[in-house]
């Protein structure tokens, strides 16, 4: 397929996504992984068992007390007491390597659920074009509401975007992406203590996140589809039809034409994403060079400098997606232009929840995801699309 393929219709291009920090597009915390019951750790390694693979290998065997194996363990699981698994397998001669879909290395321990990414019904993991599209949509907000600054925020969706008959987003098509280099990764929760008269950096002590993510130089391609010729085509048949008195209202979203520019629709759209981009890293930046004691700060914000860097390469985006992306990054960064101003004076319009004072209070924002250690210490989902 061209790199660039234009029709009567739609603009289409193959894109090329690598991931610049982990990614990780989860599914239901139904399908968490837990310890002992969907994976081990031992030897600095994570083993993910195969359920069917361990049924079938249980089936017909005895434990060391003649027990049925496949009942034994059923009872196990039935008592809650998932921690004998592994002995249990042990003493019915099962090799846990045997029945493991998948093992990955990790040095650090991991914790006690992990959140697996999302999969396709044959197993597959992938990258969801409605999450591309989701982290794409709240960048065209903050476009949008910058341009044209509507003043009642309970309808501004409608307002900006159009109504869900005749929507911005409806004339941007993106499709799923298989992805198979993944890992396991360990997250840290970056957080802010008031101490000794303000506010301070710190790692909430004993919290942290297990996830399967796709890892920093994992690559894929999927297409991205903009309907520029439709839109062209659309708007004439409007004007045939209002001036003939056929048309009661638009049939268009009123301001589509700051977000589709026929003839270089994907260009456009990738400049929409890197403006946007390096405003939110250079906020990011900010507030994490305001409250700089916790470790690593100083990798984080060396980081997120090389990823702002690359927003300015030609023919490439930088847009920053899915889990880990904060507030800031998955309304839009609309509401406040720095990050710092919510520590101080929290935001009124969104209440959240204090586990110690365990009552509903403004939000202050303040916490960060933060993956890796040393050099690698970054932010999570920042990802590099490109022609």
């Amino acid at each position: 397929m061209d790199t660039l393929l234009k029709t009567k219709l739609n603009t289409t291009a193959a894109i090329n996504l690598e991931v610049l920090s982990p990614l990780h597009v989860g599914t239901a915390s139904e399908k968490l992984w837990l310890r002992n019951l969907d994976f081990f750790y031992k030897k600095e390694t994570v083993f993910i068992l195969d359920k069917t693979k361990l049924i079938k290998e249980l089936s017909g065997l005895q434990n060391s007390n003649s027990q049925s194996a496949l009942g034994a363990y059923q009872s196990i699981i039935a008592s809650g007491k998932v921690w004998k698994i592994e002995e249990f397998l042990d003493d019915c001669g099962i090799d846990i390597k045997t029945v493991i879909l998948n093992e990955y290395p990790l040095k650090n321990e991991p914790a006690n659920e992990i959140r697996p990414l999302i999969r396709t019904g044959q197993g597959n993991t992938i990258i969801p074009g409605s999450s591309i599209k989701g982290a794409i949509r709240s960048v065209l907000f903050h476009h949008l509401y910058n341009l044209h600054n509507p003043q009642n925020e309970r309808k501004v969706d409608d307002t900006l975007f159009g109504k869900i008959g005749n929507n911005i987003m409806s004339y941007i098509r993106l499709f799923d992406t298989p992805c198979s280099e993944t890992g396991i990764i360990n997250i840290e929760l970056f957080n802010l203590y008031h101490e000794h008269g303000d506010w301070q950096s710190a790692y909430k002590n004993g919290f942290i996140i297990s996830a399967e993510a796709f890892l920093v130089g994992a690559a894929t391609n999927f297409r991205l589809t903009v309907a520029d010729g439709l839109l062209e085509v659309i708007k004439k048949e409007e004007k045939r039809l209002k001036k003939d008195n056929q048309l009661k209202r638009d049939i268009i979203p009123e301001y589509i034409d700051d977000i589709v520019k026929r003839g270089r629709a994907i260009e456009y759209l990738f400049d929409l994403i890197n403006q946007y981009t390096r405003i939110h890293i250079d906020r990011e930046i900010a507030f994490f060079a305001k409250f700089n004691q916790a470790e690593d700060v100083q990798f984080i914000i060396q980081n997120l400098e090389t990823y702002k860097a690359l927003t300015s390469e030609k023919k490439q985006c930088i847009l920053r997606m899915a889990f880990g992306s904060g507030f800031h990054g998955i309304t839009g960064d609309w509401r406040f232009k720095d990050h710092t101003r919510t520590v101080y004076s929290p935001d009124r319009k969104n209440n959240t929840w204090n586990m110690r004072t365990r009552s509903r209070e403004p939000a202050r924002y303040k916490s960060r995801k933060i993956t890796g250690f040393d050099i690698d210490a970054s932010l999570m989902g920042f990802v590099k699309l490109s022609l």
